[in-house]
């Protein structure tokens, strides 16, 4: 079985510093390889696309995210998987103390993307404390993915030949 997650896409304005577009770039590569841990965690494998994709706006561009899993989960599992990319977010933040809270913040409208929406749908706080917990425990491995994707990215952006 193969299902894909598209995240929403990051901001990254042109008239951004270097240091926000960087910080934006990863950001959305903790998002994509958190959806990523959480899937092996429940024994599912799966791969990460991060790619400047193009704005409506003006002069703009953002980074968008996509997580593509291979295999079957159980649909408590999907859950985690599925809010896993946010959760990292507020954990990088360090707003993730309070499951209670982050399940009502991940509630809010815009605060997942449609898809992780969808696949998220019926979560508690419950499922919210389990992925904390996950995404704590692996937060070294998801970090430095981020960190060495965000690096690759950067210099391939910066190349003549990319556009």
């Amino acid at each position: 079985m193969t299902r894909v997650m598209t995240d929403r896409a990051a901001p990254a304005d042109a008239g951004a510093s270097a240091q926000a577009r960087a910080a934006e770039l990863h950001a959305t590569c903790l998002h994509e390889y958190a959806h990523l841990a959480a899937a092996r965690h429940f024994g599912a494998c799966g791969f990460v696309t991060v790619r400047r994709a193009p704005r409506v706006q003006r002069d703009g561009w953002a980074w968008q995210g996509r997580f593509q899993l291979f295999g079957a989960l159980a649909d408590d599992e999907w859950r985690i998987v599925a809010i896993a990319g946010s959760v990292a977010e507020c954990v990088s933040r360090g707003i993730a103390d309070d499951a209670e809270a982050l399940a009502a913040a991940l509630r809010e409208p815009g605060a997942l993307s449609a898809c992780d929406e969808v696949l998220a749908r019926g979560f508690d706080a419950n499922d919210v404390a389990y992925c904390v917990a996950l995404i704590r425990n692996a937060w070294n491995a998801i970090d430095c993915d981020a960190r060495e994707r965000a690096a690759q990215i950067s210099l391939e952006c910066a190349s003549p030949f990319v556009r």
